[in-house]
């Protein structure tokens, strides 16, 4: 083989490994992007505090769609109903049990909830905002398995 062509394979497995390095990188950087957009989500929606609704509003309007915000809004008559008689008008504080893209598994610290229940969030998102949201209660989940993901 010639130093030319020698040289050529060098610099091409030079270029990807860079390229695949850049890559993952870029991969690394959309699921952390994509968590913090998750844990956002879960904060603006059940870290609730009766006296800052107007915050928490506004944390969700930067976080959702403009079609999800209608419907996950506290000033949205269902949102209010469900979120009142959820947390009876108490503090509420949601503790993360597992994180992936897309989904986190979670309890919420309340004095109307037990904490021994287990919920779960997936999402999706385009653009820094969620545009669309499933929310389950994960009823086949005791809480000693947690320590599945804790």
């Amino acid at each position: 083989m010639s130093k030319s062509t020698t040289r050529f394979f060098l610099v091409l497995v030079l270029i990807l490994a860079i390229g695949l390095g850049g890559i993952h990188g870029y991969r690394g950087w959309v699921q952390s992007r994509d968590l913090r957009i998750g844990i956002e989500l879960l904060y603006a929606m059940y870290d609730f505090n009766p006296i800052a609704l107007a915050a928490q509003d506004a944390a969700l309007e930067a976080i959702l769609s403009p079609e999800l915000f209608r419907l996950y809004s506290l000033s949205f008559d269902q949102r209010q109903l469900h979120a009142y008689l959820r947390f009876q008008n108490a503090m509420a504080t949601p503790h993360i049990i597992h994180i992936e893209p897309g989904r986190i598994v979670y309890w919420i610290e309340t004095s109307n909830i037990s904490p021994l229940r287990t919920f779960q969030i997936e999402y999706r998102h385009r653009g820094g905002r969620v545009v669309s949201i499933s929310e389950t209660e994960l009823f086949f989940l005791p809480p000693s398995g947690r320590d599945f993901w804790e």
